[in-house]
């Protein structure tokens, strides 16, 4: 840290001698004041971001010092004052800001700020301009026998599609991690749906709309048919349900004949804005969805018992990060670790 004190003292007297022997080039007229703001990139001659060097330890509920920080590199094309900076993530921020003469391709280091919140490993963006490049920090830790309380990743909604977002959950049949994959090759009715895919190869699909209407394209655990339903509004009130169209399955198994299966399906927002504590984290913002299934089936035209459950389904969503609870008859999940892009 004195080597840079020391830099920097030399170039503010040798920046002082210039500018007092250059000052009638140096005018507000040409443009070339001290108030210009330098311009350049973030990214190379191929426009990939270069590559962006992370210094330091990160462990949960320790402030950032001095020697938390990154190395950013950016070719500057006009001299004139930056300002690097990242967004604030898992209580987490960098920046710098000066004033720099020369052009050309220059390293620049952001200090860190703040204090991180929970153990993982989350995605960063800095910009520069108009230009940003994301980078990625892991913070260790472990979260004991308090509780954190978890603000949202994002104001935007409560499901993340971003490929690369993933959850852990832990369940009664042990941790279970779902991740975004990518979006479906073809759409489902003529929508573009997100692929998430869990460590069991289970996988689902997913949309949502500008309207605040989340979607799934998935089975019922009955039939391997898919149906795609709205699982989710986050703009309703408390109270307010919505019915899925009925829909019916009919396939014939070998040797016992034609099954017919009659689902009627009903959501209905059970909590809004509510607060819910989940190993070792509080997360707000939290809506309860309350799903219920009527299943009915006839087995060659005679009612027929499929052994299904038509107990209720309940899922815990939380703004800016997605489901963080889950529970059926004799199943349940919590979210334990979160990743979202």
């Amino acid at each position: 840290m004195n080597k840079l004190i020391n830099k920097t003292h030399y170039f503010l007297i040798a920046f002082v001698l210039l500018v007092a022997s250059c000052a009638k080039e140096s005018s507000f007229e040409t443009g070339k004041g001290l108030n210009t703001a330098a311009a350049g990139t973030l990214k190379d001659s191929l426009s990939s971001c270069r590559t962006i060097i992370v210094k330091g330890s990160y462990a949960m509920d320790s402030i950032l010092t001095d020697s938390n920080y990154i190395i950013v590199t950016a070719n500057i094309t006009k001299g004139g004052i930056y300002n690097f900076y990242t967004d604030t993530v898992n209580g987490m921020w960098f920046k710098d800001s000066s004033f720099i003469l020369n052009t050309g391709v220059k390293s620049f280091i952001l200090k860190g700020y703040g204090k991180p919140i929970v153990p993982n490993t989350q995605t960063f963006k800095v910009y520069f301009n108009t230009d940003s490049c994301t980078f990625s920090i892991t913070t260790t830790g472990t979260l004991g026998g308090g509780v954190i309380v978890v603000p949202p990743i994002t104001s935007t909604d409560y499901l993340p599609l971003n490929a690369g977002t993933n959850w852990t959950y832990t369940s009664n049949r042990g941790d279970i991690t779902y991740t975004v994959s990518n979006f479906l090759t073809a759409p489902i009715n003529s929508k573009q749906y997100s692929i998430v895919v869990s460590d069991a190869s289970d996988t689902t699909y997913y949309r949502k709309d500008n309207a605040g209407n989340y979607y799934t394209y998935s089975d019922l655990n009955v039939l391997p048919s898919r149906i795609e339903r709205i699982m989710l509004k986050d703009n309703v009130a408390a109270g307010v349900f919505w019915d899925t169209p009925s829909y019916t399955d009919t396939y014939t198994q070998p040797g016992v004949g034609t099954i017919t299966v009659n689902y009627k399906i009903r959501d209905s927002i059970e909590l809004k804005n509510s607060t819910l504590t989940l190993n070792g984290l509080i997360f707000s913002n939290v809506i309860k969805v309350k799903t219920s299934a009527n299943v009915t089936a006839t087995l060659n035209g005679v009612p027929f018992d499929l052994g299904v459950s038509n107990d209720f389904i309940y899922n815990y969503y939380a703004k800016g990060i997605g489901m963080i609870k889950y529970i059926e008859p004799g199943y349940t999940e919590e979210l334990k670790t979160f990743q979202i892009r």
